[in-house]
């Protein structure tokens, strides 16, 4: 049995296109137009300017019944013509960038069948329907991708259009940022799952982290928990044997000028009919990243937690539960959500010591011994004084600085030398097991 084609950008050729997927031809629908309708085409015009500077009615006629003949079977095609149904498959599981994806298109009526891939692609072959046509195809950028509509060629008797028309098949495939398998890191500590929750380090435990549940009928009322009922506007009592639950949070720096130097190159992440989001190499690992990081946690049974510096948050925080599952039903939520994450444009207005919001800020009040990531594309040495004065009330940091110059930022870590913070500066050829390993 042969071996499916496999399609990858990596194999395009520089300068390679192909010439079926003109713009200008495509907009119009005029590269349906076959060569020998092209000729006709022209064929006519010449006959119709020939007999205007001649006065030749005949040769007018002529002209003039060409291009009608041309126009006739444009439209019958373009308008008239009945496509073939055609279904693609996918694989049902997430897909992440430079995963291999199988795909598969079946149509079940006679027919000749092109697949439509991503320009950044080489153009796919053309089979022969009915059947099905499997095919491979990598992924080596996050975002939503669209693949076809398949096109299907149609022609008329007289061999004046042949070419592909766009059947109704096509879908949008969501490809997640690159998620890489981490060790355990000495951070993750003793502690472990107990029932539906975790032990956390925190010597006290406010009302936030005391379960609660619904008052039901024999339930005393020195089990009332007021501060909560006044939060939920109906009784509530404290749920017995509770252990409290472990928060991460991860903060990912999405400012623009934080990840875009003028050395670096600026690309844009496709996102379907929706405007296309911009990113960067650095910023690329620097997701991969908090990704790997996220799952390694989550899968200890973590509560995960994302926000960017403006306190906006990078997935759902009122997923409800506290259970091993729910940890890893969090983390989907932000893998998913990568797809679409982009750089922000930086506001139009002055160098701000704080780096953080105000709703940010107070997130990190909740997290004093809880393990706290950040990721941080550049900073200077007023913003890294700031971020030092934060390690007498959030504790247990990793912060993680992916300088495009590593070797400038070397005197920042001094700020960070009396706390309990671990500042790591990796060097910007090192992936993301390597910043891990060496952290």
């Amino acid at each position: 049995m042969s071996r499916p084609p496999r399609f990858d950008p990596h194999q395009v050729l520089p300068g390679a296109s192909d010439p079926e997927r003109s713009a200008v031809l495509r907009r119009w629908s005029l590269d349906l137009l076959s060569t020998r309708g092209w000729l006709v085409t022209g064929f006519s015009t010449l006959c119709v300017l020939l007999a205007y500077l001649l006065g030749r009615h005949e040769l007018m006629a002529l002209g003039c019944a060409l291009l009608a003949l041309v126009l006739a079977a444009w439209l019958i095609v373009r308008f008239g013509s009945t496509t073939s149904h055609v279904h693609r498959t996918l694989p049902q599981e997430p897909i992440s960038v430079g995963q291999l994806v199988d795909v598969g298109l079946h149509c079940p009526e006679a027919a000749t069948i092109r697949e439509v891939l991503p320009e950044e692609y080489p153009a796919a072959p053309v089979f022969q329907a009915p059947g099905r046509f499997d095919y491979e195809i990598i992924f080596r950028r996050r975002g939503i991708h669209r693949l076809g509509p398949a096109q299907q060629l149609v022609g008329d008797p007289c061999g004046l259009v042949d070419g592909m028309v766009d059947t109704a098949a096509s879908d949008n495939v969501a490809v997640r940022a690159q998620c890489q398998a981490l060790g355990s890191s000495s951070a993750l500590g003793e502690r472990m799952l107990t029932g539906e929750a975790r032990h956390t380090q925190s010597a006290e435990v406010d009302y936030y982290d005391v379960g609660i549940r619904d008052h039901q009928q024999g339930d005393s009322m020195r089990q009332v928990h007021w501060k909560a009922t006044a939060r939920h506007g109906k009784l509530m009592v404290r749920q017995e044997n509770y252990v409290a639950t472990a928060h991460s949070l991860i903060v990912l720096d999405r400012r623009q000028s934080a990840w875009h130097t003028p050395a670096e190159q600026v690309f844009e992440i496709p996102h379907a009919d929706a405007p296309a989001v911009r990113s960067t190499q650095r910023f690329e690992k620097a997701l991969s990243l908090s990704c790997s990081i996220a799952s390694l946690y989550a899968a200890r049974g973590y509560q995960l937690m994302v926000q960017d510096t403006a306190g906006q948050g990078l997935s759902s925080e009122h997923l409800p539960g506290f259970s091993a599952s729910a940890a890893l039903d969090r983390f989907e939520d932000f893998h998913a959500a990568t797809a679409t994450v982009g750089l922000v444009q930086d506001q139009a207005q002055p160098v701000r010591t704080e780096m953080f919001s105000g709703s940010l800020n107070k997130t990190l009040l909740g997290f004093a011994d809880e393990p706290v990531f950040l990721v941080l594309g550049e900073l200077n040495d007023v913003q890294a004084r700031w971020l030092a004065s934060l390690a007498s009330t959030v504790r247990n940091v990793d912060l993680f600085l992916l300088s495009a110059h590593p070797g400038r930022q070397r005197e920042l870590a001094s700020h960070f030398a009396s706390t309990s913070w671990r500042f790591h500066l990796p060097a910007a050829s090192w992936g993301v097991r390597d910043i891990w390993g060496n952290s």
